[in-house]
């Protein structure tokens, strides 16, 4: 397998085989299992063409498959696995609509959908058909990209795009219908995550994350609940000053945000252009000193950071810390030059955003507090 380019917690890089981009390979004639055989029977009649090979990228909450037509043509497929059709279906829907609403309202690098699926059929449908865009995942082939700096860009240019984007000014998920976009309560890729209510202000909703994971303590053993309970208390006592700071229109105002924005859903091809932005099936409205963000793959801060990460000799980073120092500078340069009001959200809303990220993480509050000990001097 082709090896990729990781460092560990000391800096250190080290070659790996990359993740794989197919989990199952199949080609006509060789039996198929369900629901796949419903799937490209379904996707053979719609398109008029016989599918002669596949590779299954993802068999988690959808099928992902990869597939060749007859004619030469690739296609990415999409449907509700098996099991999971209850939660699936609904996200499904939903990245239909955002997909078309993308591609009308932006030059963001997301799939054209060639055509979708609708039958009562509880195993497979509905069905996407969509493009397959060209490029590698991010995450096998960045830590031997030698155009950094152009990828920074790319990854720049596509969050001011998200900015500027217009959408409703509450808080939570979009749904689209037609080219109408309205918001209903956030539906997170953690369901803990998931809000009952949609918000109308940074304050709201900042204060029920912390309210969730109050509720989330409880069960739990006396001294997990005793520091939890202290740290998120501290957290409450902060939040006035921090969103003081926080009062410019460029903070608060509601943009669209991809919520699972990994090195594993972003494509870029050789020269450091990223070529897709893929698996919208989680997104949501928030305010952009919460939505505006460093990429993943280059981040040294916070629950990244070596110093406050569990499980360090199982925790790989993209790029090395010198680099990832460099390319901060770099991302947040290319949005002030296009966009100030942008690189306000990203610069100034930090601090808020780190918080937020290890309230909703889980209830490990030993690491949280030893790095609110370290970053919160000043509020």
């Amino acid at each position: 397998m082709p090896l990729s380019l990781y460092w560990n917690h000391r800096g250190e890089p080290h070659e790996i085989e990359d993740c794989p981009e197919s989990i199952e390979h199949w080609d006509a004639g060789q039996p198929l299992n369900e629901p796949q055989c419903t799937i490209i029977q379904t996707v053979e009649e719609v398109l008029s063409v016989q599918v002669t090979q596949m590779d299954v990228r993802a068999m988690s909450r959808n099928a992902v498959l990869d597939v060749e037509l007859h004619d030469g043509r690739r296609v990415i497929i999409r449907a509700p696995n098996v099991g999971c059709e209850n939660v699936s279906i609904p996200l499904i829907n939903r990245e239909i609509e955002i997909l078309k609403w993308l591609k009308t309202n932006s030059s963001i690098p997301i799939p054209a959908i060639y055509g979708v699926v609708t039958a009562n059929h509880p195993k497979a449908f509905p069905i996407i058909v969509m493009e397959k865009l060209p490029g590698t995942m991010v995450f096998n082939v960045v830590g031997k990209c030698p155009y950094y700096e152009r990828l920074m860009q790319s990854f720049a240019d596509i969050q001011i795009q998200l900015f500027n984007l217009q959408t409703p000014q509450l808080i939570g998920t979009a749904y689209v219908e037609g080219d109408k976009m309205d918001v209903i309560p956030k539906v997170a890729l953690a369901r803990a995550e998931s809000s009952s209510r949609v918000y109308d202000s940074l304050e709201a909703y900042a204060n029920s994350q912390i309210e969730m994971t109050r509720r989330s303590l409880e069960g739990q053993d006396e001294v997990t609940l005793t520091q939890g309970m202290r740290v998120l208390d501290r957290i409450e006592e902060m939040l006035p000053s921090i969103f003081s700071r926080l009062s410019r229109p460029a903070h608060r105002h509601c943009m669209l945000m991809h919520d699972d924005l990994s090195p594993m859903n972003v494509l870029m091809d050789a020269e450091g252009n990223v070529t897709g932005v893929l698996d919208w099936e989680y997104q949501s409205i928030m305010p952009a000193v919460l939505a505006v963000e460093y990429p993943t793959c280059i981040r040294y801060d916070g629950m990244h950071d070596p110093k406050y990460t569990k499980n360090l000799e199982e925790t790989w980073w993209l790029v090395g810390p010198e680099d990832s120092a460099k390319l901060r500078e770099v991302y947040a340069e290319s949005i002030k030059a296009k966009d100030r009001e942008c690189w306000e959200a990203l610069v100034d809303g930090e601090f808020l955003r780190r918080i937020l990220e290890w309230v909703t993480s889980g209830i490990d509050f030993d690491i949280m507090e030893q790095w609110l000990n370290a970053f919160a001097h000043g509020y």
